[in-house]
């Protein structure tokens, strides 16, 4: 049976946000779809684009109680009376497909059906740029609205198909791909959909010293610490800089051709990942769980292949005293308990040498 990703005590979400543009009332509403971005609109006073998110009502009360109830689409009303809500970008490092809001507070972040992915090779070979409303050939629709009507209102939303090798695949919403690697921070997340993305927009003077592995960087204005280690990968990594800049590239692209602006994604680095992920197994041309339709992405166990180094990285910005980040340098990624060092910088201790380097990216609700 399906649970919550917080079953121990679900009231803890109450205290920590609340999304005023989300519907009243004591109906409960489930995160259905991320659709197209809007850019600030000066008449509304509006300084980041927006997302539209979609929703709809729960129908089934048992739902509530039994989450797994969630999966069958006759759980929530989004054939009849389906709602949708501009939120600023900011915010989508708090939301997640699949999540219960009721009266603008989220009450349950259901873990649906938990599935492993272990070794999962991140390349072009094995991942494609394809619509959400895709159908290959005569063979039928990747995301067949029968199963998963959800993404109905945003079928040319954009999601990456992963393939698993056995001729079944992964499908990750772009959107839930950028909240995952660049959800740090409502700053980092913002800059890039504010295109284009510049360098100076996140940080300045970026020296690093490869004898002793240590990076220093100054963060831009409104840029939080706990993105430190985020935009420390950007200034090492090429891949990921491009990933990132490819985010807000695609925004111009749709602007320009006059049509709805949907955003384009794809991963911040090429290799084999241990992938944990939320979501709902479907069929595909007939063939039953064919197609793992990716809700949430829980956790990343990725294996970079690196020379050995140790690892030690100084941001200077405004962070807090002990903070939970991310390092990647040489296309590492580390997750590290970071401590203040002289006041106002943060330091990261060294890390294991190792030939072959793991790390875990994890997030939670913030």
């Amino acid at each position: 049976m399906a649970h919550s990703v917080f079953p121990e005590n679900i009231n803890i979400f109450n205290d920590l946000v609340s999304i005023s543009a989300f519907p009243k009332g004591q109906a409960a509403w489930r995160i259905d779809w991320f659709g197209d971005i809007a850019f600030p609109d000066r008449t509304m006073r509006r300084k980041q684009p927006s997302v539209l998110v979609h929703l709809s009502r729960i129908t089934d009360p048992q739902a509530l109680i039994d989450p797994a109830l969630l999966l069958n689409p006759e759980a929530t009303d989004h054939g009849k009376f389906p709602s949708s809500r501009r939120i600023s970008v900011g915010t989508l490092l708090l939301l997640r497909v699949g999540d219960v809001w009721r009266d603008g507070k989220l009450i349950l972040r259901p873990d649906y059906c938990i599935e492993t992915f272990p070794a999962l090779q991140i390349d072009r070979s094995t991942t494609t740029l394809i619509k959400a409303g895709l159908s290959k050939d005569d063979r039928g629709f990747l995301l067949p609205l029968a199963e998963h009507p959800w993404h109905r209102q945003c079928t040319q939303s954009y999601c990456i198909e992963v393939s698993l090798g056995d001729g079944r695949r992964l499908i990750i919403p772009c959107m839930e791909l950028i909240r995952f690697y660049f959800g740090s921070s409502s700053g980092l997340i913002s800059k890039l959909f504010l295109p284009p993305l510049s360098k100076d927009a996140l940080y300045s003077d970026a020296k690093f010293d490869r004898a002793s592995g240590r990076l220093t960087i100054k963060l831009a204005d409104k840029i939080s610490g706990a993105s430190a280690s985020d935009i420390g990968r950007l200034f090492l990594n090429s891949h990921a800089w491009r990933s990132a800049v490819a985010v807000g590239t695609s925004l111009l692209k749709g602007a320009a051709a006059g049509q709805q602006i949907f955003p384009q994604a794809f991963f911040p680095f090429e290799g084999t990942t241990d992938l944990v992920a939320a979501g709902k197994w479907i069929s595909f041309a007939g063939s039953l769980n064919s197609t793992f339709v990716v809700f949430i992405y829980v956790r990343a166990h990725t294996h970079f292949p690196s020379p050995p180094c140790s690892t030690r990285c100084r941001t200077l910005g405004n962070v807090p005293a002990t903070a939970d980040i991310r390092i990647a340098l040489f296309g590492t990624l580390e997750r590290l308990r970071v401590r203040i060092a002289p006041p106002g910088s943060l330091e990261l201790p060294t890390a294991r040498t190792k030939h072959s380097w793991s790390a875990m990216h994890q997030t939670g609700f913030l």
